[in-house]
């Protein structure tokens, strides 16, 4: 079994986390060792699976929805149109990520720039710390 590496990659001019993370890595001033061996070569398939998001059933039985590539760009470019994240800005994933309003989120956040933070579980208190804390600018809720 392959062992997982967690890394986090950034640049010296960006913000500190808040949290120090001994897996931490700082792009100018730090080497990032790469593996020997040569990469797989690149696939470019827009309608491949990225996920398999399920439905709560609320117009039938649940089921299994699959999520492209390309769904997933859409999402992007639509998000950047009506939700205009810009660098500095702070997402809250207060709902769960395998949730289909904050999945794309987490693509559009990246693509834009943007922070994201995320709590354990969704609590009006700990929505509002995070809140708070972290200087959130944009959160995306789910209303039962």
């Amino acid at each position: 079994m392959q062992r997982m590496r967690h890394e986090l990659i950034r640049h010296s001019s960006l913000p500190a986390p808040t949290v120090r993370v001994p897996w931490q890595r700082i792009l100018d001033l730090e080497p990032v060792h790469l593996p020997s061996e040569s990469p797989p070569e690149p696939v470019y398939d827009p309608g491949a699976t990225l996920a398999l998001i399920y439905t709560s059933g609320t117009t039938g039985r649940p089921k299994g929805a699959v999520v492209t590539h390309q769904n997933i760009l859409a999402n992007v470019l639509h998000l950047a149109s009506c939700l205009p994240y810009r660098e500095g800005d702070v997402h809250l994933h207060a709902a769960p990520l395998f949730h289909i309003i904050d999945f794309p989120l987490i693509f559009a956040c990246a693509a834009m720039g943007a922070c994201q933070v995320t709590i354990p579980k969704f609590s009006v208190q700990d929505f509002c710390a995070a809140v708070q804390q972290e200087h959130v600018t944009h959160a995306a809720l789910v209303r039962r």
